[in-house]
């Protein structure tokens, strides 16, 4: 069984860069219908709004776009204990092809090594 992937807000905002290998790798993982959390969206919007300049309309526009292409998933009291019960068991710096609990494995799509 192939699980969709959960993918952070680095992922959409590298899809809306100027790095072009990023950016297609980016879009291409957004088009196979990934999972988001409520929050990659509101922090996705942010990124837009302050580093990145876009005006509220744009920014909306595409967490629009995300809230379309996407299942988006909430952020409830067990996803914060579990992601709680992660922060302390192991690094931050999560590392390409890192396994967690024999469940869940890191992927990195802009991994070349």
């Amino acid at each position: 069984m192939i699980v969709p992937a959960f993918v952070d807000t680095n992922v959409v905002v590298y899809a809306l860069g100027v790095d072009t290998d990023r950016r297609e790798t980016a879009i291409k993982l957004l088009a196979e219908g990934v999972l988001v959390s409520a929050q990659v969206i509101n922090e996705t919007v942010s990124v837009l709004l302050g580093k990145q300049k876009f005006s509220r309309e744009d920014a909306y526009e595409v967490a629009q776009s995300l809230l379309d292409l996407c299942e988006v998933l909430p952020v409830d009291t067990e996803t914060l204990r579990a992601a709680m019960h992660l922060a302390t068991h192991y690094s931050e710096d999560m590392q390409h092809g890192q396994v967690f609990d024999r469940q869940l494995v890191v992927i990195n799509p802009f991994f070349s090594g």
